[in-house]
């Protein structure tokens, strides 16, 4: 039996790290849901509205660092998913929007249910495509992770249910795998770091802030604030809070003279705000 494109698009979402899809079943999206369960690799968590699956989404993707499926079918139920993909693109976490659509043979017709994607979804997606032709399975789906996962945000993948129902491309095994491209962390140059130090030395007193970029930094984090006897803010999640010798009260000890770390010390690529006066 021929594999459907609906086969295929799951196929290529679990060979990138999609685990979970959040959403409610509809007519046109029955292809696509279909297609899920003859898989059996991605766990469908079925919710009341299709809001609540979208927040539920992005926090799994916020929480693991992988991209989360959420569908809707054609009409409301891919409306309702906008107010969690915003908070998708504000969080900067990869999301796999599987928008419902009507058949392609009524595409612009003003039929029922009928949605433009691009005008919808534009100011809520990184990526948005409406998958009109079998033919463009293997470069949306592609794109869609890759905008997904390196710029960070939902991605928009309109589906018709017949094209949804309709044989996929004859192609190789390996033609519908998808290799998600490293996200790359910048690091502060030398004399960034430099600066950094030199404003901390010349400051009366110190209050540290750590993002999440200091998530695998907490050593570094914890050592820099017990030399500067400095107070420590933190947003979750962060192994900084995990520590039961980090206080985070302040203090009105004046703190000690010695001179900040040097640039060995100081994490290069971590996100830190040190509040200096």
């Amino acid at each position: 039996m021929a594999k459907t494109v609906g086969d295929r698009l799951w196929e290529m979402l679990i060979s990138a790290g999609v685990r979970r899809c959040y959403g409610i079943v509809g007519d046109a999206s029955n292809p696509v849901i279909d297609a899920m369960r003859r898989n059996g690799g991605i766990d469908f968590v079925h919710v009341r509205h299709e809001e609540y699956g979208a927040f539920a989404a992005v926090a799994e993707a916020r929480l693991t660092g992988q991209p989360v499926a959420v569908c809707g079918t054609a009409g409301p139920g891919a409306v309702h998913l906008i107010n969690g993909m915003i908070d998708a693109r504000r969080e900067g976490v990869p999301l796999i929007v599987l928008a419902g659509d009507t058949d392609s043979s009524l595409l612009d017709s003003q039929t029922i249910e009928e949605n433009n994607p691009y005008q919808f979804f534009q100011s809520s997606a990184v990526y948005i495509a409406r998958l009109v032709n079998p033919e463009q399975l293997r470069t949306v789906v592609t794109s869609a992770l890759s905008m997904a996962v390196s710029v960070g945000g939902p991605s928009v993948i309109s589906i018709p249910g017949d094209v949804a129902a309709a044989d996929a491309p004859d192609y190789h095994e390996g033609h519908f795998r998808v290799n998600l491209p490293r996200i790359p962390r910048p690091a502060a140059s030398a004399e960034v770091l430099a600066d950094i130090a030199d404003a901390i030395n010349q400051a009366e007193t110190v209050a540290i802030f750590g993002g999440y970029g200091c998530i695998d930094a907490a050593p570094d984090v914890r050592a820099l604030a017990e030399k500067l006897n400095a107070p420590v803010g933190y947003s979750l999640p962060s192994p900084v809070a995990t520590s039961s010798k980090m206080s985070t009260s302040w203090s009105s000890t004046p703190r000690s003279k010695s001179p900040a770390p040097g640039r060995s010390s100081l994490r290069r690529g971590a996100t830190c705000w040190t509040s200096v006066t």
